[in-house]
């Protein structure tokens, strides 16, 4: 860094004094008084030509304020910038004011020339004092006496014999009274009542007759059969304590079948705005119907062949809808991710199979349902899926699969109608339900 120094500033000496020229007579006090203090008449010749005139100050002053100013103008930028930030300036506190005196009050009210209202009189104060009984019963005020009470006017009698000629009719009409309260009365037949319409049993009902008799019933509400006593068996999709389902049993069984009745009940129950699927599927032809149905065409988002990369791709999209949603900290509309014979999994990437699983942990809290289906051996075989799903529906198998597979036991899974009958495990047991009879278009074995 550059930088400009100033000159050597000029500074006084008192003059020197020689040993010949010290005056004989010396004071104390003229050691310690500055050379333009001294008394001239004590210096010598010499020394008071060397002591300084004040025109000689007044010149040397003036240039220390020329040196000065131009060391305050020849400051350079470099160091102005190397200078620390200034603190701001502290907050001024107030100074404590002196107390103002009040204004003093005036002499006269500002409306003394109006007339004031007169204050109230005081109340009168009454003493007490005993009256005696008979003062007492003279001050009593009179109690007005009753109104009179009209009499009535005076009836006419007939005679005696007029009076008999007319008590015959009365005895005549209450022995007719007495006859008639004696005689039973007829007989009305009791209104039967109507025949009730014979009820098809759970095994008959078919799909419409199902969505017929479960109208009634809150929207986000599925059916999955019905049990044999004619009750319906229901899936709450705004509940996610059963986690995501998973149907299984041996091929036949019915299990396309089960994911067709939960699919056209939802979508007959709920408002498309409110409820949405997707569908994967290894055969998806089996599930065109509902992209052109009438009831279920609006709710769907599409029918994939689960071995396409684009059916991958709705898992993401599922996954990408649920993480949403949990950052949001809604659930949102349902979403049932139907994932028809779950083997497919094997054939994608790692990305899709993390997500996948992220799903069945974390999707039915956010309202993503994931409804996978598989045959029996691929449930045994794939051991490390099968056990992520809590709620099973379980189809025709034999006895040792259903151990392995029903999670509970006391199930005998081989008495299942093929195609027509389903078990669910609940609090109180095993509970078998019916599925309805699909029309000709979704009749296919899974």
């Amino acid at each position: 860094m550059l930088s400009k120094f100033p000159e050597r500033r000029p500074f006084k000496l008192p003059p020197e004094r020689m040993p010949a020229q010290e005056p004989q007579r010396v004071r104390i006090e003229d050691e310690f008084l500055p050379p333009q203090e001294w008394d001239e008449d004590e210096l010598s010749g010499d020394a008071q030509a060397a002591a300084p005139t004040e025109a000689q100050e007044q010149a040397e002053s003036e240039a220390e304020v020329e040196i000065e100013a131009e060391e305050e103008a020849d400051l350079p930028v470099q160091a102005a910038a190397q200078l620390p930030p200034q603190r701001p300036p502290a907050v001024m506190q107030a100074r404590p004011q002196p107390a103002v005196p009040p204004p003093p009050t005036p002499r006269w009210a500002p409306n003394a020339h109006r007339p004031q209202p007169a204050s109230p009189p005081p109340e009168p104060v009454f003493p007490i004092e005993e009256i005696s009984p008979e003062e007492w019963a003279a001050l009593k005020i009179p109690t007005p006496p009753a109104p009179a009470v009209p009499q009535p006017a005076p009836t006419f009698e007939p005679p005696i014999e007029a009076a008999a000629a007319l008590e015959h009719p009365a005895e005549e009409s209450h022995a007719e009274e007495t006859l008639a309260e004696e005689a039973p009365a007829p007989e009305q037949p009791k209104p039967q009542p109507a025949a009730a319409p014979a009820q098809k049993p759970a095994a008959e009902t078919s799909l419409r007759d199902l969505i017929r008799a479960c109208s009634s019933l809150p929207a986000h509400t599925a059916v999955l059969g019905m049990c044999a006593d004619g009750l319906p068996v229901l899936f709450d999709l705004l509940d996610a304590r059963p986690g995501p389902f998973l149907v299984t049993g041996d091929p036949g069984c019915g299990k396309t079948a089960l994911l067709h009745t939960l699919l056209h009940t939802a979508a007959a129950l709920t408002n498309p705005a409110e409820l949405r699927f997707v569908v994967l599927a290894a055969k998806p032809q089996e599930y065109a119907a509902l992209a052109s149905g009438a009831d279920t065409a609006a709710h769907c988002d599409g029918i994939f062949d689960s071995r396409q990369p684009a059916a991958w791709e709705q898992i993401l999209r599922a996954a990408e809808v649920a993480e949403q949603r949990y950052a949001e900290g809604r659930a949102g509309t349902p979403l049932l991710l139907v994932l028809d014979d779950l083997r497919f999994i094997g054939e994608v990437d790692s990305t899709v199979r993390l997500n996948l699983e992220w799903l069945f942990q974390n999707g039915p809290a956010a309202h993503v349902w994931p409804l996978a289906a598989l045959p029996t051996q691929a449930a045994l075989q794939m051991g490390r899926w099968t056990r992520r799903f809590g709620t099973r529906l379980i189809g025709h198998m034999p006895a040792d699969s259903a151990r392995r597979l029903a999670l509970f036991d006391d199930l005998t899974a081989q008495d299942l109608r093929p195609g027509r009958e389903f078990a669910l495990h609940l609090e109180d047991g095993w509970l078998r339900f019916f599925l309805p009879l699909l029309p000709e278009a979704h009749r296919r074995s899974a």
